[in-house]
């Protein structure tokens, strides 16, 4: 793979000779500066490449990477990042340290030194330019010669990828949600190591370095300790269960609020009835709409899970075939990047092509005319405001003339292209163009090649550019909250993680307050800091225990130098108390004798008092009838306190008891108890397992002695006798 790799380095050395020796001189052909410019763009790019996959390759520095390496001499592999970390051998590469935030460096794992790469052919100087300059090449020698250069590109770029894909390099992703399954300590090492580190550097404060090294070093660890801390879990700096459980709720409260990106588009050229494919992050599972040069084509678009989005495409979409057109998503987390398709068959019947009217006849010339327009005053240029949503493009030409215009292209012919200026047919030629609908050219703006015909048939055959951006908008201040959001529910002395996302606050510190009903009953915490005016922040609080119990709270964050910068969580939450009732018995299948009375126990564990628990009875799972309301918790009465230690041994601290009537039912086998909370009914227990309600024979006679039911030891000196009641516990 080595002599590969210096093979197509050398190769990429000779196109980038090729490209250096394209005109560029002010006098040279305008559209040929232009196309070498771009060439030149797409060069540099893809030297970057070149320098990053060598620095992995042959352990050098990407700034190193164009130098010659010493003959023979291998690559240095990586190390480890902690002092005493034992020594690993491996015939692959070392993993790349991750540079920690503070301390020395530490010492080095040690790995299998791989064989010394062939030496790599000595390149070829380039020839010595003549002293004698060369006559000038035609125009189609030059358009050869940058086709060839284009293809030398293209097929280099696709080496490179084949051999980045070879030596194991991954463009770090931006994670829309965590599936970490493992638990990862320092040391630890993969992918889903990447992954917590793409995830972690949205917190300025927990992660400032924003390394992705796909290594968990110490810089790494550290922010697993903030983390934790923001979760008011215990610090141990390993992403244990727990501290996953709580990093993957954040995750994916966080994918929730990410505005749409699409990321591919299949299939990219479209024919009629075709299924179109959107795949990308931050679709809503539902309400998403799709825009094409800012006109709203489809409404009510679903995603099954975020992440991909299904439609044909409708007819009447305002694109022509072979035009680049450029689509978004919109929902209500935002407006997604736009993405190109190509129309390569009409998806809608377009009315046809108005006949022009027939040009008169010139006079007959006493000199044909032979020469296409000249063009001049192109309009707009430079920076536009950053509101400007349409601009007028236009130009000037000699004579009378025709002019059409192609929007991010080049090398169209006149005949070819698809808009017509809508002022045109004179030496002035405007038309209103929509900056919105059309995605921006040239890295950071807007471009147009025009092209024009005279009354005598006489076209351009090179592009005049009408080159201009629009300034970026500035960056408003904003707050959103991002849990709790609506629909959780919390409990006394429950830690909740409040989460927000701050644009541009320049305070860098809120105010976090609670509400009830819409309305502020007090104040979490003021002044909170930011380490940063814009990023993902996180506060810790626990549910104090004086709150009342209610499903109508919601939580507020505010800029803390402007209370009008705020964000209030878009539903309520649920407050509950700690109070809890637990049946004992009948729980676990006892007997019941219709006209005799049962024993009730249960616990009440609350600390403040109660209206009392309401028994019901039910049948098969159907209510049948209310046993007893307002029974007060007491404690145990009517029983030994040597009983009470042997059945409730290691159940209940407080246990309360109470003998209730069995009601005159029809004897069954699937009777329940509920006992319900008389001050609050969604505190409640049930037997949790059914009982049966049987007739007694009467008279009856047994023979037989009575066991301890624990220890299954006789009970000596027991007799029943007569009539009368008896309770066997």
């Amino acid at each position: 793979m080595y002599k590969n790799i210096i093979y197509w380095l050398f190769v990429f050395a000779i196109a980038l000779t090729g490209v250096s020796a394209m005109p560029q001189n002010a006098s040279a052909d305008h559209s040929i500066f232009h196309t070498v410019q771009q060439l030149q763009e797409q060069v540099s790019i893809l030297q970057i490449r070149v320098n990053a996959l060598a620095a992995v390759l042959f352990a050098v520095k990407p700034e190193d990477a164009g130098k010659p390496a010493d003959a023979g001499k291998p690559a240095e592999t990586g190390k480890p990042e902690d002092t005493g970390k034992p020594a690993e051998t491996s015939a692959q590469p070392a993993t790349p340290a991750e540079p920690s935030s503070g301390g020395g460096s530490g010492g080095g794992g040690v790995s299998a030194q791989p064989a010394t790469p062939a030496q790599p052919a000595t390149p070829v100087e380039p020839a010595q330019p003549a002293t004698t300059p060369a006559s000038p090449a035609s125009p189609a020698e030059r358009e050869e010669k940058i086709k060839n250069v284009q293809q030398q590109i293209q097929n280099l770029a696709k080496k490179v990828e084949e051999l980045s894909a070879q030596a194991g390099l991954h463009k770090p992703s931006e994670p829309a949600g965590l599936a970490i399954s493992r638990s990862l300590t320092r040391g630890s090492s993969g992918e889903d190591v990447r992954q917590l580190q793409g995830f972690l550097k949205k917190f300025p404060d927990i992660y400032p370095e924003g390394l992705e090294t796909g290594y968990l070093g110490r810089a790494s660890e550290k922010a697993i300790k903030k983390l934790q801390e923001k979760f008011g879990l215990e610090e141990t700096g390993s992403l244990d269960s727990q501290t996953r459980g709580k990093l993957n709720e954040l995750a994916s409260a966080v994918s929730r609020k990410e505005p749409p990106k699409i990321s591919d588009i299949a299939p990219a050229e479209i024919s009629a009835n075709a299924v179109i494919t959107l795949t990308g992050t931050g679709f809503t599972l539902e309400n998403n709409s799709l825009s094409v040069r800012g006109k709203t084509i489809l409404t009510g678009l679903t995603s099954r899970d975020g992440t991909i989005i299904e439609f044909s495409l409708p007819t009447g979409i305002p694109c022509e075939i072979g035009q680049a057109c450029p689509v978004k998503i919109v929902n209500s987390n935002g407006i997604s990047n736009a993405k190109v398709i190509k129309l390569v068959e009409l998806v809608a019947t377009l009315p046809p092509e108005p006949i022009p009217e027939p040009t008169p006849p010139p006079p007959a010339p006493t000199i044909k005319d032979t020469v296409p327009p000249i063009r001049s005053d192109g309009s707009p240029s430079g920076t536009l405001p950053s509101d400007t949503t349409s601009a007028t493009i236009s130009l000037t030409t000699d004579e009378n003339a025709t002019c059409k215009y192609v929007v991010d292209a080049s090398g169209i012919s006149y005949e070819e292209m698809p808009n017509t200026f809508s002022n045109t047919n004179s030496t002035f030629h405007s038309s209103l163009v929509s900056v919105q609908a059309i995605s921006p050219s040239y890295a950071t703006g807007y471009g147009f090649s025009v092209r024009c015909q005279d009354s005598a048939g006489n076209a351009n055959t090179d592009d005049y550019p009408i080159l201009f951006s629009v300034a970026n908008k500035p960056i408003l201040p904003a707050l959103t909250i991002i849990s709790p959001n609506g629909g959780e529910a919390y409990k006394y002395g429950d830690a909740v993680t409040i989460a927000w996302q701050a644009e541009n606050i320049a305070s860098k510190s809120a105010n976090i307050k609670l509400l009830k009903a819409g309305s502020v009953i007090s104040t979490i915490a003021s002044n909170v800091p930011q380490s940063d005016a814009t990023g993902l922040f996180l506060y810790n609080w626990v549910v104090p225990s004086a709150l009342a119990v209610g499903s109508d709270y919601a939580i507020e964050v505010s800029d803390a130098a402007s209370s009008t910068m705020k964000d209030t969580s878009d539903g309520q939450f649920k407050v509950a108390s700690l109070v809890a009732v637990k049946l004992f018995r009948p729980n676990e299948g006892e007997v019941a004798m219709l006209g005799f009375k049962i024993p009730l126990i249960w616990e009440y564990n609350a600390s403040v008092p109660s209206a009392g628990i309401i028994v019901n009875l039910y049948k098969g799972g159907i209510f049948q009838q209310t046993l007893a309301t307002n029974l007060l918790h007491q404690g145990i009465t009517g029983i030994s306190n040597e009983d009470w230690q042997r059945y409730f041994q290691n159940k209940s601290p407080y246990p309360s008891f109470a003998l209730i009537n069995v009601p005159d039912v029809s004897p069954g086998t699937d009777y329940t108890i509920e006992i319900i909370n008389g001050a609050d009914p969604s505190i409640r227990d049930v037997s949790d397992a059914q009982f049966p309600i049987i007739i007694l024979p009467s008279p009856v006679t047994f023979n037989g002695r009575l066991l301890d039911r624990f220890t299954l030891a006789p009970i000596p000196n027991v007799q029943l006798g007569g009539y009368g009641t008896y309770t066997f516990m």
